[in-house]
């Protein structure tokens, strides 16, 4: 009984050339409709990424029974430094996008935040001393004549 509905099922899905059930998409097309819907829909990542220039790259896509995984690395585009960030992409088989979530925010690298934190340091050191010299509270490194 289980064989003839499997049967009835075979019989009312329709086949084009290349084997691929018609109305199904491949895991090549999911791939690009992931990165499509990325590109235009930005407003997901935030106010921070919306309105800038974001580079994508299909970093894993696989098949389970009923959908396609995508996952997409994407960054600020130009020069970045850091990790960028990963996305997931639950692809239904006939097309539709069912689910989609943010795995991993880009980040910056460490060398640069502690790079900027050393300048930030560093500046405030200069303005303090430079403004304890002009308000006269520390004596002048040069001896003043007697």
């Amino acid at each position: 009984m289980a064989e003839e509905q499997d049967k009835k099922d075979d019989e009312k899905l329709e086949f084009d050339s290349t084997g691929q059930a018609i109305g199904y998409i491949s895991l090549d097309q999911a791939r690009v409709l992931a990165l499509q819907h990325a590109r235009d829909n930005r407003e997901f990542y935030g106010r921070r990424y919306a309105q800038r220039d974001l580079v994508w790259e299909v970093i894993s896509a696989d098949e389970t029974e009923d959908y396609y995984q995508v996952r997409l690395s994407w960054q600020p585009a130009g020069r970045f430094r850091g990790e960028p960030g990963v996305e997931q992409f639950t692809i239904d088989k006939t097309g539709p996008i069912e689910f989609r979530q943010i795995i991993r925010q880009p980040g910056l690298a460490r060398s640069f935040i502690i790079g900027v934190a050393i300048a930030i340091v560093l500046a405030a050191t200069r303005a303090t001393i430079g403004g304890l010299f002009a308000s006269g509270l520390t004596p002048p490194l040069v001896p003043r004549p007697r």
